[in-house]
């Protein structure tokens, strides 16, 4: 096959871990760093009524004082915090699906639309966009790494991994970094040479 189209959503996993991150501080009073936000959401993040109710400790520094603190947030407060990316992300799908040819989206219709990247694993996103576009979704089976280099700097913004390690090491370049760009449940190691 080829990619006869393709489109960019400006809106992706740092506008999600980022929407957290605002709700936690300013809802709950608590300041927590990106890599937090991420570990929450791959936690307790969906997009789609859940049977039971997660939820999970989040930590971070009080916005009053600046001192260590900690609360528990539920999986309905993090649907709530990431509606609206998450908005634009279906959005955008369902746009760029509609530009398709009938003959496309029939192609679609028999392939199925893969979903990759680290908002793609959030519990419910392939019924959102399947209930979205009328077809169906499926969450990539296969080991996803988002290997970012942009102004000398290289970085993995999502991974589909169960650790997120390669995620929170962060954004590295080659004069500032004491050991590579690993990701153990994928087999994958950056190196910067």
């Amino acid at each position: 096959g080829r990619i006869t189209h393709s489109s960019v959503i400006g809106t992706g996993g740092d506008a999600l871990d980022a929407s957290i991150a605002a709700y936690l501080a300013i809802s709950k009073g608590l300041r927590v760093n990106f890599a937090e936000a991420e570990r929450i959401k791959t936690a307790i993040g969906g997009v789609w009524k859940r049977d039971s109710e997660p939820d999970c400790t989040a930590f971070g520094v009080n916005v009053g004082d600046g001192l260590p603190n900690s609360c528990t947030v539920t999986g309905r407060e993090i649907f709530g915090a990431i509606s609206e990316p998450v908005k634009k992300i279906a959005v955008g799908i369902r746009s760029f699906y509609l530009s398709l040819t009938p003959t496309e989206r029939g192609s679609i219709a028999k392939r199925g639309i893969i979903l990759t990247g680290g908002g793609s694993c959030l519990f419910g996103m392939p019924e959102l966009l399947g209930a979205s576009l009328g077809e169906e979704a499926y969450p990539s089976q296969h080991d996803v790494n988002l290997l970012e280099i942009k102004e000398g700097k290289v970085w993995v913004p999502e991974s589909n991994c169960s650790n997120q390690v390669c995620v929170s090491i962060g954004k590295l370049n080659g004069s500032d970094y004491d050991f590579p760009i690993t990701c153990l449940p994928h087999g994958i190691i950056v190196v910067i040479e």
